[in-house]
């Protein structure tokens, strides 16, 4: 029987993320939204241009793991973990995106800063996992198209969110919504936590994300 023996090793990585509107004095606002399995933020973070201004700047961070969508070539997606190596894998980005956060906020003069982190699908797991162990706070935390993941415990869930408001946003046709999805929807509809819906599907619906910026979003 073969040895192998199993190892891992910390080595730098360069991270890619896009950025709508400019960091600056003027800031008030910074969104981080965090992409769905499959997607690339090039694409992803042009669901965001309707509220980008002068004091609000959107950041798009992508996954570390990048794969051919269909056979060997072709279209690209990003991944931000699979089953495999999996705690590694979240620690690699909780690392990332805190470094991320504060390479942003160290730009920034405006003590009332005011952070929301939106994720997107398989985002929406990676930033719950993020903001569990991070040592940085945000005001508002939206779950779009997704649902705390289900090997997060409720008393996490409940401590998260407690830290931040929390918004879980979802199409009535979103193909994702099977029944053990809508029965934990149940769960949380006694909650503190705000359900927001729109006809459509399993997308970033513009005119309700306007509406969420505009109306909802805690300062």
């Amino acid at each position: 029987m073969l040895d192998i023996q199993k190892h891992n090793l910390i080595v730098e990585k360069t991270a890619k993320y896009c950025q709508l509107g400019i960091i600056s004095t003027k800031t008030e606002s910074i969104w981080y939204v965090l992409h769905g399995y499959g997607q690339l933020v090039d694409y992803f973070i042009q669901n965001f241009d309707s509220i980008v201004n002068e004091h609000t700047v959107i950041i798009a961070p992508e996954g570390f793991s990048r794969f051919y969508l269909n056979g060997f070539s072709g279209r690209v997606g990003a991944s931000w973990m699979t089953k495999e190596e999996r705690l590694i894998d979240i620690g690699d980005y909780g690392a990332y995106l805190d470094k991320l956060h504060q390479h942003c906020i160290n730009q920034v003069e405006n003590k009332l800063l005011k952070i929301n982190v939106l994720g997107f699908s398989q985002g929406g797991a990676t930033a719950c996992r993020w903001l569990a162990t991070s040592k940085f706070s945000v005001q508002n935390l939206i779950l779009w198209s997704c649902i705390f993941p289900e090997d997060m415990h409720l008393q996490d869930v409940k401590q998260l969110s407690e830290k931040n408001k929390t918004y879980i946003v979802y199409g009535k046709q979103d193909s994702f919504l099977n029944e053990n999805a809508k029965q934990r929807l149940e769960f949380w509809k006694n909650s503190e936590i705000s359900i927001i819906t729109f006809d459509g599907g399993h997308k970033i619906d513009k005119d309700t994300l306007l509406y969420l910026n505009q109306n909802e979003l805690e300062n």
